[in-house]
C-alpha cells in the first residue's frame, strides 16, 4: 500500500466529514447556493433536536435543581437546624449570584478554549461535589462557602449553552430551543418540590437531618449524569451522528448563516460597538426585571405557600408542583408561538400582564385559596419573559463576538437581580417589600419593552430609507448595523 494510500486509511470520520464538508461547500454555485429542501432541513432539525437538546435540557435542568432546592431544604427543616436568622438565609441566598456572575464572561472564553464538552464535564461534576458537601454543613459559615462554590461552577453554564444554541440554529429557530432549557428549569422547581415532598417525611438519624437528604439526592444526580455529555459534539456541525447528505444541508445552512454570524475571530472593535450599543442596556434593564421575578419567586415559593398563604410545610412543598408545571407549559407556547410569528415585543408585554395581576392580588388579598391562583398567574411570565429576551437580544447582534459580548452583559448585569431578591425577601409572612419590589420590576421591564420596540422599529425604518437611496449617516454599518440586517421585534 502507498503513503498516500495508508494516510486515507487512517483519516478518522470526523477528519473525512470535514473534507466531504468543505467540497461540498466549494462545489455549490451561485445559482444553488441557499437553496434547501424544507424537508431534509427539517429532518436534520430534528435530529439536533433528538441528539442534542435532551442533552443540554438535562444539564440545565440540574443546575437548576441544585441551586434553587435551598428554599425546599429551608422548609424542610435546614433553617432550624442551622440556627440561621432572616439576614442569614436571604445572605446565602444572594451569596450564590456574586461569583455567578463573576464567572460567567471568563466561563465563555474558557469553553471556547478548552472545548464546550470539556467544561461543561468539569464544571457539572463540580458542582455535584459541592451540593454534596452541602448536605453536610452545620453553620452559617459553611453553607455561605458552599453556595460560594456552586455559583462560581454555576456561572457559565447558560452563557455557553445560548451561544451553542446560536451556532447550530438560525435566529427563527432559536427561541423554541431555549424554551426546552427553560420547561427543563420549571421542571426542576417541581422535581425538587416532589423530592422535597418525600424527604420531609424522613426522619432526623441524629447526623442527619432530612433537609440533607434533598442534597444527597440531587448531587448524586448530576454526579452520574456527567456521563450524558460524551455524546455532546463540540463542532455540532462536523458531528459523528451527521450522514453525508445532513452534512450537505448543514453546509448551505451554515453559509446562510454568516451574515448573522459573522466571524469568530476575536475583534476588540466588536467589543467597543457592544457597548455602545443602545440595544444592549435596553436589554439589559429588562433581563434584570424579569430575572428579579424569576429568582425571587422560584426561591421563595415555598416559603410563600408555607408562610404567606399557611399552608403546612408539607403541602407547601407539594402545591408547588403543579405551579411549576403551568410555568412550563407557559414559557414553551409563549416561545414557540413567538418562533413562528417572528415576534417578541407583545409576547412579553402579554405575559408580563399576567404577572402584573398575580402580584396585585398578593400584595392585596388576604384569602389563601385566591393568592395559590395569583402564583399560577405568576408562574406563567416566570420564565418565559428570560428566555424571550435573552432570544431577542441574540437575534439581534450581530457579528459572532458583538453578540457574544452583549449576551455576556446581559447575562452578568441581569443575574444581579439574584442578589437583590434575596435581600428584598426577608420580611415573612407576607413579603410585602419582595411581592411590592417584583411587582415594580414588571412595570420596569414592560416599559423598557416598548421603548426596545420602537426603537428597532424606528432602525428598521431608517435602513429601508438608506436601501431606497437615502444617504446613510451612521457611524457604524457592519454587523447588525448593516442595512440589510433586519431587526425582529
Amino acid at each position: 500500500m502507498s503513503s498516500l494510500e495508508s494516510k486515507e486509511v487512517s483519516l478518522s470520520d470526523v477528519d473525512q466529514k470535514k473534507n466531504a464538508l468543505a467540497t461540498t461547500v466549494s462545489k455549490l454555485d451561485d445559482e444553488t447556493f441557499g437553496e434547501i429542501d424544507p424537508k431534509k432541513e427539517n429532518q436534520l432539525l430534528h435530529k439536533f433536536d433528538r441528539r442534542i437538546m435532551p442533552i443540554l435540557s438535562l444539564i440545565y435542568f440540574l443546575s437548576f435543581l441544585d441551586r434553587s432546592n435551598i428554599g425546599n431544604a429551608k422548609v424542610a427543616g435546614l433553617y432550624e437546624q442551622l440556627e440561621l436568622t432572616n439576614s442569614q438565609y436571604s445572605l446565602v441566598v444572594s451569596i450564590f449570584y456574586v461569583t455567578y456572575i463573576l464567572s460567567e464572561v471568563p466561563a465563555v472564553l474558557i469553553a471556547r478554549r478548552i472545548g464546550f464538552r470539556l467544561f461543561l464535564c468539569t464544571m457539572m461534576f463540580g458542582w455535584a461535589i459541592v451540593t454534596l458537601c452541602t448536605a453536610f454543613v452545620r453553620d452559617f459559615w459553611s453553607l455561605t462557602l458552599c453556595r460560594l462554590l456552586l455559583g462560581l461552577l454555576e456561572g457559565g453554564v447558560f452563557p455557553n449553552m445560548s451561544l451553542y444554541i446560536s451556532i447550530l440554529y438560525k435566529r427563527q429557530e432559536q427561541g423554541r430551543r431555549l424554551s426546552y432549557l427553560y420547561v427543563c428549569s420549571c421542571m426542576s422547581g417541581a422535581f425538587g418540590g416532589l423530592i422535597a415532598t418525600g424527604i420531609t417525611k424522613i426522619h432526623s438519624n441524629g447526623t442527619l437531618d432530612s433537609w440533607s437528604y434533598l442534597y444527597i439526592i440531587e448531587g448524586a444526580i448530576s454526579a452520574v449524569a456527567v456521563v450524558c455529555l460524551y455524546w455532546l459534539p463540540d463542532d455540532p456541525a462536523h458531528a459523528k451522528f451527521l450522514n453525508q447528505e445532513e452534512l450537505e444541508v448543514m453546509a448551505i445552512r451554515e453559509e446562510q448563516r454568516k451574515f448573522y454570524m459573522g466571524s469568530d475571530k476575536f475583534d476588540k472593535k466588536e467589543f467597543v460597538l457592544a457597548i455602545k450599543d443602545p440595544k444592549l442596556y435596553m436589554s439589559v434593564i429588562i433581563q434584570f426585571s424579569v430575572d428579579l421575578v424569576l429568582y425571587g419567586f422560584s426561591t421563595f415559593l415555598p416559603s410563600i405557600l408555607s408562610l404567606q398563604l399557611g399552608f403546612t410545610s408539607l403541602r407547601a412543598q407539594y402545591l408547588s408542583i403543579p405551579v411549576y408545571f403551568v410555568s412550563a407549559l407557559g414559557v414553551y407556547l409563549s416561545c414557540y408561538f413567538s418562533d413562528k410569528m417572528n415576534k417578541k415585543f407583545p409576547f412579553i408585554l402579554g405575559v408580563n400582564a399576567l404577572a402584573f395581576i398575580g402580584y396585585v392580588i398578593l400584595l392585596t388579598n388576604k384569602k389563601a385559596a385566591v393568592n395559590y391562583f395569583a402564583t399560577y398567574l405568576i408562574a406563567i411570565p416566570l420564565y418565559s419573559a428570560v428566555s424571550l429576551n435573552i432570544t431577542w437580544i441574540n437575534n439581534n447582534m450581530a457579528p459572532h463576538y458583538r453578540r457574544a459580548t452583549a449576551l455576556g452583559f446581559n447575562q452578568t448585569f441581569g443575574n444581579l437581580a439574584g442578589v437583590i431578591a434575596g435581600q428584598v425577601y426577608r420580611a415573612p409572612p407576607h413579603y410585602y417589600l419582595g411581592n411590592g419590589f417584583s411587582l415594580g420590576c414588571v412595570v420596569v421591564s414592560s416599559t423598557t419593552t416598548i421603548l426596545m420596540y420602537q426603537y428597532l422599529k424606528k432602525q428598521n425604518q431608517l435602513k429601508d430609507n438608506i436601501l431606497n437611496g437615502a444617504k446613510d449617516t451612521r457611524k457604524v454599518r457592519s454587523g447588525c448595523e448593516d442595512p440589510e440586517f433586519v431587526y425582529v421585534y
